[in-house]
This record gives structure tokens, sequence and C-alpha cells, in this order.
């Protein structure tokens, strides 16, 4: 394998109890990275006191609070290294995870960055029970009943056993698979691309993959090479902030659109993910017995079935919606 320089950028922000886990992951790799810069989006906890006693190649940034897509764009900013791993500060990367990446990159040199999967941890760092990776973390492969296997065989070319290759702009559309701290990204990608946007406070990572993938090849490896803690107290992905994810995505969808000449494909998958964003937005309204408002989004949504199964929901009283709600709940524990 090439000899690369590789850069960890970590955007923390209150996670003083993880990061050091995190940072222990990425000294771990089989491939050593240059350099693991510790980005501090303002954080009110003991950050700063755990990442003084972090060793070489740790570097540490304090910066003023202002998201992680910012913290991110400074980290990389100030990265030395040809390439860019992203690693979130509650999350943790297998021992091989680096060296897999690159391994499958060797194989596909006009792709220019690479994803994986996860394993999904509690706060304890114990696997979850139940669906893991691809399919219980993105939405769109519970809506379409494929495996991951098949989503991507049949959108991208096989690399090899359980890794793809190719043009993901037009699967995106369809919703976002890429999970941040598996990404790792050549430094040509964000001077072509540009970084993330500082605007997108929620889905910045749906909006930023797009673009890049508009313009690079991908590598995916199906490998569950990243321990993904979820549930965590002031998460960006926490049920509360639901409505601006999907906001922000429905964003993203539009711009992205605009990246390259429209196609009669493209204006269908764009059409499709569309309305699955919109009935999600839907049913989140109605979960929080904004019946107006998920009647106008499932309206937007009609050509999904469950369109009208919310639309009729949404004519319930109030009363009957949240014991519909409860007994839900009380089903899925």
């Amino acid at each position: 394998m090439t000899s690369r320089s590789i850069s960890v950028v970590i955007p923390t922000y209150n996670r003083a109890a993880l990061l050091r886990r995190a940072v222990d992951s990425a000294l771990a790799q089989t491939v050593r990275p240059t350099e693991i810069l510790i980005v501090d989006d303002g954080s009110t906890d003991d950050t700063a006191a755990v990442a003084s006693t972090l060793p070489a190649p740790v570097r540490y940034i304090a910066t003023p609070n202002g998201g992680v897509a910012r913290a991110r764009n400074t980290g990389i900013g100030a990265a030395q290294g040809d390439w860019i791993a992203l690693l979130d500060s509650d999350d943790e990367w297998e021992p091989e995870k680096l060296a897999t990446q690159f391994a499958a990159l060797d194989a596909a040199p006009n792709a220019r960055w690479s994803i994986t999967g996860c394993t999904l941890i509690d706060g304890d760092g114990r696997v979850r029970p139940g669906r893991q990776s691809w399919d219980a973390t993105f939405p769109v492969f519970a809506e379409i009943h494929d495996s991951p296997a098949e989503y991507f065989g049949r959108a991208l070319q096989p690399l090899g056993p359980d890794t793809y290759t190719g043009d993901l702009y037009e699967t995106l559309f369809r919703g976002n698979v890429v999970l941040p701290s598996s990404a790792l990204i050549h430094r040509s990608v964000f001077e072509k691309c540009g970084m993330f946007d500082p605007q997108f406070r929620y889905a910045e990572e749906t909006q930023f993959f797009h673009r890049v993938a508009a313009e690079f090849p991908v590598v995916v490896l199906l490998a569950r090479l990243v321990r993904y803690r979820v549930a965590q107290s002031g998460s960006l992905t926490s049920s509360a902030n639901t409505q601006k994810l999907i906001a922000n995505a429905l964003l993203s969808l539009n711009h992205a659109a605009t990246l390259r000449p429209p196609t009669p494909s493209t204006r269908h998958a764009l059409r499709v993910g569309s309305q699955s964003l919109l009935l999600r937005l839907a049913y989140a309204r109605l979960s929080e017995r904004d019946t107006r408002g998920a009647r106008s989004a499932a309206a937007q949504a009609w050509a999904k079935p469950r369109a009208w199964g919310i639309l009729a929901a949404s004519l319930l009283p109030a009363s009957v919606l949240g014991g519909l709600h409860q007994l839900k709940r009380r089903f899925r524990a």
C-alpha cells in the first residue's frame, strides 16, 4: 500500500467524557494518521483539559461555537495531510478502518472518497440490539426494502467482496447514505467542491456529500468499520431536530439538482426523494400533534400510499391521536 499523509478531523462540542475514546481509536489504526486535529466548537465542559492530556500527533484547536460544519471546516483548513478522515467525537473506528479503505481506493484510482458501514452502539459502547449498519442508520433502506448489497450493487460497480465503486450522485436523491465518521476524502475534493456549508446547522453532511458525488466517484465498503454511538443527549440527529433535518435535506436535494444538467432519471429520483422526505416530515408533524402541518406535507407526498393514511389520521380528535401514539410506542418497546 502506498504511503500517505492522513489528517483526522474531530469536531467536538461538550463530549469530554467520550473524546479520548474517539482519539484512541484513531491512534490505534494499523495505518497511523499523520495528525489528529480536535476542533472544539465552544465546549463548556472539560474538553480542553482532556485534550491537553492526549499524546502527539494530536493538535487542539479552540473556536467559538458555530456548529459542526464550521468546526469541520476549521479542521480541514488547518490539516496538512493529503487525505482527510472525518471522525465525530462520540464515535470510534475499528483498528483496520483506514487500511481497508485505502486498499479499496488503490483498486479504484479514479475514486477520491470512500465511506463504510457501521456498528450502532449505546452510550456505554455496547452494541445495540436489532438492525445494524446501513439498515438502521439511513431511512432509505426501510423505504425501498433492499439490502445494502442490492442497493449499492444496482447503482455502482462491484470492486471486490462487499465493495463497490462508481457514481453515487443520482442515488443520493433517494436519501443520504453517508455517515461522516466513515468518510475518507482526498484534499482535491475540497479544492474542487468547497467545504461544508456553515448555514446548514442540520443535514450539513447531506448537502456536502451530494456536491462531492456530483464531481467524484466513490468507494463504498459494506464492512462495519465505524462504531456509531446513537441516542446521545444534544445530538443533532435526535428526534427533537427531525423537522429541521428534513427541511434542510429538502433544500439540499433542490440544490443538488442544479449541479448537473437534468436528465429524466435525475428528475425522477429528485421527485421520489422529495416525496419520501415530505412523508417523513408529515409523520414528524403528526407525532407532535401539528395536524395542519402534517396534512400540508402529506398532500405534497400524495404519490406515496402512506400519505393518505397520514391525511386520514390528521383528521382524528387529538385524544384519539394521542392514544394511537402511545400504543405505537408500547408496541415498539
